[in-house]
């Protein structure tokens, strides 16, 4: 029997990925880190072994396998900050730690890796109007962000391991996941909290693609016996504004509709908006909409619909899922602390 190996079970993707290989009778082992908070694997038959990703020998107990070869390892393990202050931690999790895991996968041969990345990874092409539909490499210098960068840079190691190593791995490509399961406080999760409470009061340029983490982790049961090696998925569903993103969670919810938009000039920080800012005192609203801030372009997921059966709900009804989850889930004493979103090893991300 293929026995599955998660890394991230505490986040989003990961914990929904665990739940629905045990809804089809799979085999589950996580990889816990001994400081993390396991609140969300409460209940859940898995076989649980602690360690670090940034120690590689700390991954002994999670990768002895008598069956290595029938092994199906999920590195969905992730540091997930979209901020203009640099996080060292980024780069040391999503790169160091990939490595580490991919390296040892290599070295225990692996039956099959997949990687959960991020479609913000994919190289921006700033003179193309159309979607993306394929992507083969990947450039951190040609996207934007830390967290972009980290996401691409790991990627593009676990090609380069495929191709010279012979490693069977498969890339699968999430824009912004919503939905149940996030047992923490994201950026999008934080966002929905403040409208739901008031807090939220002016709106901003730009938009994001969003897909369901439930049609991820569907996503992932098939590539784990149908995908090809080496192959990247992306899996998008719809892109949303801003603006219409909010005026969902007004339907939703029928509390007040945000209708304010504060211009990009305001959004800078720097000149005359610095000033503003320090006279008012008032914070950046930009701080709040990290998501939906970075460029991005227009995706399509023909790939993962062919080898993957990927066929995403209606983003509407995802985002009512994700409001009823967040009702439904107050944010801990740990998640309400002010550096909450920037991630801890108390929980996984991803």
């Amino acid at each position: 029997m293929t026995q599955y190996l998660v890394t991230g079970a505490t986040g989003q993707i990961g914990n929904t990925i665990v739940r629905m290989l045990l809804d089809n009778g799979k085999k589950v082992r996580v990889l816990v880190h001994p400081e993390e908070d396991t609140t969300p694997l409460a209940g859940l038959p898995v076989d649980v072994k602690y360690g670090d990703i940034l120690v590689k020998d700390s991954l002994k107990d999670f990768f002895n396998l008598k069956e290595p070869r029938e092994a199906v390892v999920i590195h969905a393990q992730e540091r997930n900050v979209i901020s203009d202050k640099t996080d060292l931690m980024v780069r040391r999790v999503n790169i160091h730690g990939t490595m580490n895991i991919t390296d040892t996968c290599v070295k225990k041969k692996i039956g099959k890796l997949i990687y959960i990345g991020s479609a913000r990874a994919i190289p921006l092409d700033n003179a193309s109007k159309e979607p993306v539909k394929d992507v083969r490499y990947f450039d951190r210098n040609k996207v934007v962000g830390d967290y972009a960068k980290s996401k691409a840079e790991a990627t593009q190691y676990i090609l380069d391991k495929v191709s010279l190593n012979g490693l069977n791995a498969v890339i699968l490509l999430p824009s912004l996941v919503i939905g149940p399961y996030e047992f923490g406080n994201s950026d999008i999760i934080s966002l929905i909290r403040d409208y739901l409470s008031g807090d939220l009061k002016v709106s901003i340029p730009g938009g994001v693609d969003f897909t369901d983490v439930r049609d991820v982790a569907a996503g992932v049961l098939e590539a784990a016996e149908h995908s090809e090696k080496g192959t990247c998925y992306i899996l998008s569903n719809s892109y949303m504004s801003t603006q219409d993103f909010l005026h969902h969670l007004h339907e939703i919810t029928g509390r007040e509709e945000v209708t304010k938009t504060v211009p990009n000039w305001l959004l800078s920080g720097k000149g005359i908006a610095q000033l503003y800012y320090k006279i008012t005192r008032k914070a950046n609203p930009k701080d709040k909409y990290g998501p939906f801030l970075s460029p991005e372009p227009l995706y399509e997921s023909e790939r993962a619909s062919a080898d993957l059966h990927y066929s995403p709900r209606d983003v509407r009804a995802s985002l009512e899922d994700t409001v009823e989850w967040v009702e439904k889930n107050p944010p801990s004493e740990q998640d309400s602390a002010p550096d909450a979103k920037k991630g801890s090893p108390k929980r996984a991300s991803g």
